[in-house]
């Protein structure tokens, strides 16, 4: 209730003549410990008493979306244990909410529980067959166990919701690589630093997919860009080097 409370107290800041909100607000009153927000009712005018379903619908909305935003903020903190069980809370309630679901999927890929992170994630995308995060992280989640078939077909799924998704390209160019499809990398990657021009990591793909075809002055442009977007990226610093010897400029190698 305290944090459903919050949400209909910014509610009456914003519209000070939201009856409902002023309604939900004071039923909130009657039930929570420690309200913080508890004098902006003073702010709200005297409204007709709402129905009592309306106003249980509200207050699930709110405290819904508030357990949802702190979920967040404890997953963009690293801290997935905390997200996971305040996701579980939301679909405990609902349990096809997808944003939840996708926490709590990704929450346990972090934690390498592959097989539970997998059952979630294709629960999510059933219930959002488009959502192309969600196709991207179970394609992570095959990608992390090596499971390179389902996890093209997983990035490539998530394209085809979302074209300009770039980090799909970058993955698909990794796979392809780790399959010696060089060629098919190259393009892949290209088509990431065609969307993401500054992503440090579809120069490196670029540069690793053109060294291994032998272009090494092609890979070399590639890897200066990584560099040039993520000077501390130590592995285009290395590969780098290594084009360089290869090519006989022993001082920059």
């Amino acid at each position: 209730y305290s944090r459903a409370a919050e949400c209909f107290a910014k509610i009456l800041q914003l519209e000070p003549g939201n009856e409902s909100a002023a309604n939900s607000l004071r039923d909130c009153l009657g039930q929570a410990d420690k309200l913080p927000t508890a004098t902006a009712i003073k702010a709200a005018p005297k409204a007709a008493a709402v129905p009592e379903k309306k106003i249980t619908k509200q207050l699930k909305a709110a405290w819904s979306q508030a357990t949802l935003d702190q979920a967040a903020d404890c997953f963009n903190k690293e801290q997935y244990d905390e997200a996971a069980k305040l996701a579980q809370e939301i679909l405990a309630a609902d349990p096809d909410h997808v944003v939840a679901l996708r926490i709590v999927g990704v929450a346990q890929r972090r934690k390498k529980e592959y097989d539970t992170a997998i059952q979630i994630l294709k629960h999510a995308i059933t219930v959002d067959p488009q959502n192309f995060a969600l196709h991207f992280e179970l394609g992570v989640c095959y990608l992390e166990q090596h499971h390179h078939q389902p996890a093209y077909e997983c990035f490539a799924r998530s394209l085809d919701c979302k074209p300009d998704f770039h980090p799909g390209y970058i993955n698909l160019s990794g796979i392809m690589e780790q399959q010696e499809r060089y060629e098919d990398a190259t393009q892949w990657a290209k088509r990431a630093v065609k969307i993401a021009g500054n992503s440090s990591m579809a120069y490196y793909n670029l540069g690793n997919s053109l060294r291994e075809q032998g272009l090494l002055e092609e890979a070399i442009h590639a890897y200066e860009c990584s560099l040039k977007y993520d000077p501390a990226y130590a592995r285009s610093s290395w590969n780098l080097g290594i084009c360089h010897l290869h090519l006989g400029n022993y001082a920059q190698g």
